[in-house]
Order: C-alpha cells, then sequence, then structure tokens
C-alpha cells in the first residue's frame, strides 16, 4: 500500500461526482433562521484560565460521559495540552496527565483533535507537533500505556477509527493523510503501530472518516473531499477544485451511515448519499449561514436534526422543517471550536474559546 504515496490529485481517474459542479453552478437552498429560539447553557465548566481550542467525542455506550482535549497559550507564550474524561452529572472531569517516552510526566502536548476507539479502551490525540498519540485510557498510568505513532511533520488537524478498531486514520497541515495499524496483528504486512499507508495530497488535511465497514477512507482538504478503496487503492471520489473546493472543513456520518454530511468554508453543507458501498452521483447542498467556515458538525441520534458551530455562531437545524430551531452567537472576539451530540441525544458538547465547556440540553 505504501505505493499510494504517489499524490494521487494528479491520477487520471474517473470523478464520480460531476454534477455537484452543476449544484454550486446554482442557487443552494438557504436554511430560514426566522423564529429560531437562543440557546441556553445547561451547564458550563472552567477547562482552562485563558483563552483555548478544544475538541470533544462522547464515549459511545455511556451516557453522559465525554472525552474532551485542546490547548491553551500560556502567560509565557508557551502552549500546552490538556485531555480530561467528563460526566455531565459530575462538576468536575478526571484529568489525564500524560507521560513522555521515557516515563517522565511533563506539560500536557498540545492537542488538536481526539477520538475514542470503538470499544472505548483507547483515544487517539492528534497534536500541534506532529505525532498521533495512543492513549489506553483504562490501563495503569504508565509510559506503556501511551504510543506514538510518529511520521506528520506539521499539525495533526484530525484521527479518526476504523469500525473494527485496528485502524487510525490522520490528517495533517503536512498535506498527508496516514494510516496506522494499532491492532495486536500484522496488517497487509504492517507489523503494530506502524504507519500501512500514506498518502500525499496538495492541500491542509481538515477532516477524516471511514466509512462504515472500513473499506473507504473519506477525508476532507482545503482543496475539496476525496475518498480511496483501501483494498485497492483505487480513488473513488475526488470532488475539487474551484468552487468545489470549499466543502473540506469538516465531516459527519448519519446515524444509519447512509449519508456523509460535509461542512464547507462559506457556510454550506453538502449530503453525500452512501449505497452499497459506494457514494452515489446525488449531492444535496444546502447553505444554512453565511456565519463562514462550519468548523465541525454533528447528526442527533435520531438523525433528526444537525448541530453546526461557525466561528462565532452555532445552529441546531431541524432536517425536516429545514429550519434553524435554536442558534447562539459568541461573544467578541471569541469562538466555538467543537460540537458533538451525545449518544441519549440529550447533550451537545460544545468547546468554547474562553476556556470552557459548554453543554446544551436539548428537550
Amino acid at each position: 500500500m505504501k505505493d499510494a504515496r504517489a499524490d494521487f490529485f494528479r491520477t487520471n481517474l474517473k470523478v464520480l461526482l460531476l454534477c455537484a459542479a452543476l449544484v454550486l453552478a446554482g442557487c443552494a437552498p438557504v436554511i430560514s433562521t426566522e423564529n429560531a429560539e437562543d440557546l441556553a447553557w445547561l451547564k458550563t465548566y472552567p477547562i482552562a484560565a485563558k483563552k483555548s481550542w478544544g475538541d470533544t467525542a462522547w464515549q459511545h455506550n455511556n451516557d453522559g460521559k465525554f472525552f474532551v482535549s485542546g490547548f491553551v497559550q500560556n502567560l509565557d507564550g508557551t502552549i500546552s495540552g490538556f485531555a480530561y474524561e467528563w460526566d455531565v452529572r459530575n462538576e468536575n472531569g478526571t484529568k489525564y496527565d500524560w507521560l513522555s517516552m521515557d516515563g517522565q510526566y511533563f506539560p500536557g502536548t498540545p492537542i488538536t483533535c481526539l477520538a475514542v476507539s470503538p470499544d472505548e479502551k483507547r483515544i487517539a490525540l492528534g497534536t500541534l507537533v506532529g505525532p498521533v498519540i495512543l492513549w489506553d485510557v483504562n490501563a495503569s498510568n504508565s509510559a506503556e500505556d501511551v504510543y506514538y505513532l510518529e511520521g506528520h511533520t506539521e499539525a495533526v488537524k484530525a484521527v479518526a477509527w476504523s469500525p473494527d478498531g485496528k485502524l487510525i486514520a490522520s490528517g495533517g497541515y503536512d498535506n498527508t493523510v496516514r494510516v496506522w495499524n494499532v491492532s495486536q496483528e500484522v496488517h497487509s504486512g504492517v507489523e503494530p503501530l506502524q504507519e500501512t499507508l500514506r498518502l500525499d495530497t496538495n492541500y491542509k488535511v481538515q477532516s477524516i472518516s471511514f466509512a462504515p465497514e472500513g473499506e473507504i477512507l473519506i477525508f476532507g482538504t482545503e482543496g475539496g473531499v476525496a475518498a480511496i478503496d483501501l483494498a485497492t487503492n483505487e480513488v473513488i471520489l475526488d470532488v475539487s477544485g474551484k468552487p468545489l473546493a470549499q466543502l473540506g472543513h469538516s465531516l459527519t456520518w448519519s446515524p444509519d451511515k447512509t449519508t456523509m454530511a460535509a461542512g464547507s468554508f462559506d457556510g454550506k453543507v453538502f449530503f453525500f448519499t452512501f449505497e452499497e458501498g459506494r457514494f452515489s452521483q446525488n449531492v444535496d447542498l444546502i447553505e444554512v449561514s453565511k456565519s463562514g467556515s462550519i468548523l465541525a458538525l454533528d447528526y442527533s441520534p435520531d438523525a433528526t436534526m444537525l448541530v453546526l458551530a461557525y466561528p462565532n455562531m452555532i445552529h441546531v437545524w431541524d432536517l425536516e422543517t429545514a429550519k434553524t430551531i435554536k442558534r447562539f452567537s459568541a461573544g467578541e472576539d471569541l469562538f466555538f471550536s467543537s460540537v458533538s451530540w451525545s449518544p441519549d441525544g440529550r447533550y451537545i458538547a460544545v468547546t468554547y474559546s474562553d476556556g470552557t465547556l459548554r453543554i446544551i440540553g436539548i428537550e
């Protein structure tokens, strides 16, 4: 699979979604914000003393528990990171203090993104300095429980687990996508904790995800969205180039895994239908807001709503009525960096740049 290092964006492969250009050429439907209610915070937790960037991920089967991580700029100009396990029923989260490779404690590495393994035993943390940290959260706090997947030379913006928990995919500002074998078995001739695939792109990678069966890897860049069949290295989706380059900022899957939503740099959401292991040529495009880039988005567990985080605005959008039903504006010089819906549908976790973690209650 190492042969995939060649710049796949230059390969002369058939583009399956030419119709997307036709959609963009027309006028995208605009979501109504009329009568939208202002959001009220159910709970607010201080996680950093100063302005920060954070990301959240709920545990899949434990309602009310989730992980939050990120980084903060210190008064002396240095940047340090943090990682917590949180429970909405408690006022304080459990902080993780990770170790260096020689077993010594050290100030937290700046964390840019995280993902929880399907069995909830491990978390993958992308860092501002390159390595992906793999953490066994249920083991004793020792250097043997923390692994470093080294390869990225710049910040890692996105990490994702394969559905079987055997692979981690990461994408970074070094214009690469990397896949790591994190099982205890040799995978495609690659030993555990080693890089099994690398893709070079022309753009910084912003988002990444595996398809439901794990056979397809999808990623969004500043140049668009692409997908590769991991078994054959075939590019099966390439939606790139102007004006399509605006759609690769964030990705999320519907609960039934039949639709992938992609947030754009200019406030639009693209919906890709996934059928029989392939993306169809039907792409829906909705303009939700002109508030700027969609930094994060997530479906409600019943697939009736979508929450979107813009730099200074949150929208909760009703998919059936095509209306924004709730919204919240950030304060001056502040922004939202992540949103994620709890598995029971009762809460939305939000990281806010004022150093707080906030919870929205959904009735």
